[in-house]
């Protein structure tokens, strides 16, 4: 959660902080200024690291895509700041913690790495009850390791990039992953989450940038001509012929059968992605004037340019456009852009709000 009023010191005590990327994504550095704005410092590639000359009382936030993962205030001249999953501050040479009440989501597609970097890791238990340890191996899977005692330590031989999961019976408290030869895992209480709300709010100005979600899908037959939300029951599946529908010959199909309209393959995921609405997930709409206006005058100056480059081949078989080309102008090029846009489109999808 964004911190209101959220603003930098004007201090004259220098600082180094060290922003350790726990993610395997890049995240946007922001320095927020003596007026609350957010400026752009820098990117942090996934598993990365980046210094920062700074001063004690400066504020910075993290941003993933748009959303925000760390909020960090410099408090001593020496400062290091680990990001994982959600946010908050850690002292060096001790894990990340859930700095809010809630206990953690899951990390979806959460494994070990390949590593043989040794190291020994202390989970320290905070809590008064007992805790489960669990392992997770290089495919994803839960292997028990062994239980803590309320308000008890035990020490694992281990890996750099290994990754565990603390459970307070069937509540997941804790998640770790293993950065150095000598780590400490300090777990703290969180409270369980509720579930979650069953709608979304909009902004009275939004509201009309919203499509009617049921309009029909047209020209009828032209699908590519389409900007529409399709239902597609499972008797009209079913009712689909390989003559009309899904790839149409080898070329397309590559390592797939001729025909496939339904991803068997990449979906062992979908059961562990939680449902946090009621509603279908997702909300068709327009941008706002403003955004509408910002995003064209950048995609004008830039369409004619060595930026706008054909899109690398798909992989899996997901796509046919390996042979239906088209060209893209790839915002990682662009930080600022990126963060303009995902700051203009942040959605709250648990109850919240779109903000325009």
């Amino acid at each position: 959660m964004r911190t209101v009023h959220l603003q930098s010191d004007d201090s004259r005590k220098r600082a180094q902080v060290v922003f350790r990327n726990m993610l395997n994504h890049k995240l946007s550095l922001m320095w927020i200024n003596f007026h609350g704005e957010e400026i752009l410092t820098g990117v942090i590639a996934g598993r990365a690291e980046r210094d920062e000359q700074s001063y004690i009382g400066h504020a910075f936030r993290l941003y993933s895509a748009g959303t925000l993962v760390h909020e960090h205030i410099v408090e001593k001249p020496l400062d290091t700041v680990h990001v994982l999953a959600c946010t908050g501050t850690q002292e060096a040479g001790l894990s990340m913690h859930w700095d809010t009440d809630e206990c953690p989501l899951r990390t979806v597609r959460l494994r070990s790495n390949d590593s043989q970097k040794k190291a020994q890791v202390v989970f320290k238990n905070m809590l008064d009850r007992e805790l489960s340890l669990v392992w997770i191996n290089s495919d994803g899977e839960e292997i028990p390791v062994g239980v803590l005692a309320g308000r008890a330590e035990r020490d694992e031989q281990s890996y750099v990039g290994h990754a565990f999961r603390l459970y307070s019976a069937d509540t997941l408290v804790h998640e770790h992953v293993v950065e150095k030869p000598l780590d400490t895992v300090h777990v703290l209480a969180c409270t369980e989450r509720q579930e979650a709300g069953p709608s979304m709010h909009l902004y009275p100005e939004v509201e009309q940038l919203v499509h009617d979600q049921s309009a029909p899908c047209l020209p009828a037959d032209q699908s590519s001509k389409w900007s529409c939300v399709k239902f597609v029951s499972k008797e009209e599946f079913k009712s689909r012929t390989p003559e009309f529908f899904g790839f149409a010959n080898r070329e397309e199909a590559q390592d797939r059968r001729i025909g496939d309209m339904k991803d068997d393959r990449y979906a062992s995921h979908v059961p562990e992605v939680p449902r946090l609405t009621t509603g279908p997930g997702y909300l068709k709409m327009n941008f706002t004037k403003k955004l509408w206006d910002f995003v064209f005058e950048f995609y004008q100056k830039k369409k004619n340019t060595s930026f706008m480059k054909r899109h690398e081949e798909i992989g899996g078989g997901y796509t046919n456009n390996h042979i239906h080309h088209f060209d893209r102008i790839n915002l990682d090029d662009f930080p600022e852009i990126l963060n303009v846009i995902s700051s203009k489109c942040s959605r709250c999808w648990n109850g919240g709000f779109v903000q325009s």
